[in-house]
């Protein structure tokens, strides 16, 4: 995630978005802006994040989303979950040959399978003027040159499998990889009307079961209600995985509160309305409160 990002001046008067509804221009703003956004132009974005981030419905989100895929402003596969800004690289280029190195990370991975390998490769040919001797190979053999066997190291694990444990090997950290899913049939999110209606309530009595350290939940508030659900659209679709996720933060003693006090004398810990925040949750996957680094 960047702290800032670049909206060129003709956004608000280009052909491409004035042409869009209020909720497509709001929605683009918000893809070439928001959190998850990177300087390639492509990433991961289900849609349960979008609607935690600008608090809009699902089918809000899955109809804007095809609106910009339809104008052509994004390539979008729903099989995966990537989007990819069409012209992101033309009002943002590659300056030096350092960002280009960056750049080659961020292609990586792109699943190899998914339609938007193909539009970010054409992008970064037509407007880099550094074009990374790599990126045909990463294209072409799934991988960075020196780099591990699986394309896809760096991808946080999906929670709908069991959590690493702490005394697991350190290699088996480093190797962890998420599976990228089948080719794309279809540019429109689709939603999965099982995954619209989570069991709230047992998912808090896992909460309570499994994290007896941590703030008790005492009402379930429309915030809390949304938050679930973006998690359960994604990663945390099975009470299993939810398990798995809870029993994992139970392993960081920075999650649970078992820390050395801080300069103000004070011992911070989680609760439930930090665990189930969508930036979070990926904070979480990514082990940054599991050893020294404490990022919150």
């Amino acid at each position: 995630m960047r702290d800032y990002s670049r909206v060129h001046s003709t956004f608000w008067t280009s052909p491409d978005t004035s042409s869009l509804s209020e909720d497509g221009r709001l929605l683009a703003l918000y893809l070439l802006t928001g959190p998850h956004s990177n300087m390639l132009g492509a990433f991961r974005l289900p849609i349960g994040y979008v609607s935690t981030d600008i608090n809009w419905s699902f089918e809000r989100v899955s109809k804007g989303l095809k609106e910009l895929s339809d104008s052509g402003f994004i390539t979008l596969d729903s099989a995966s979950q990537w989007v990819c800004i069409t012209n992101y690289l033309r009002f943002n280029q590659i300056e030096n040959p350092n960002q280009a190195k960056s750049l080659i990370k961020l292609i990586d991975q792109v699943p190899k399978t998914s339609p938007v390998l193909s539009v970010v490769s054409a992008s970064v040919r037509k407007f880099s003027r550094f074009v990374p001797d790599e990126l045909d190979h990463v294209i072409s053999s799934g991988g960075l040159i020196g780099a591990s066997a699986n394309p896809s190291k760096g991808v946080p694990e999906g929670f709908a499998k069991p959590f690493p444990n702490q005394d697991q090997d350190q290699d088996q950290e480093n190797n962890s990889t998420c599976a990228q899913p089948g080719p794309s049939t279809s540019n429109v999110v689709k939603i999965n009307s099982k995954k619209d209606a989570p069991p709230y309530q047992d998912i808090i009595d896992l909460y309570h079961e499994i994290l007896k350290a941590l703030p008790k939940v005492y009402k379930l508030t429309e915030t809390r209600k949304q938050r679930i659900r973006a998690l359960w659209s994604d990663e945390l679709d099975t009470l299993d995985s939810w398990k798995n996720y809870f029993t994992f933060i139970a392993q960081s003693a920075f999650l649970m509160g078992r820390s050395p006090p801080g300069r103000d004398g004070r011992v911070w810990a989680a609760d439930f309305d930090f665990i189930i925040n969508a930036q979070n949750f990926v904070k979480i996957a990514e082990k940054k409160y599991h050893g020294s680094r404490k990022d919150v």
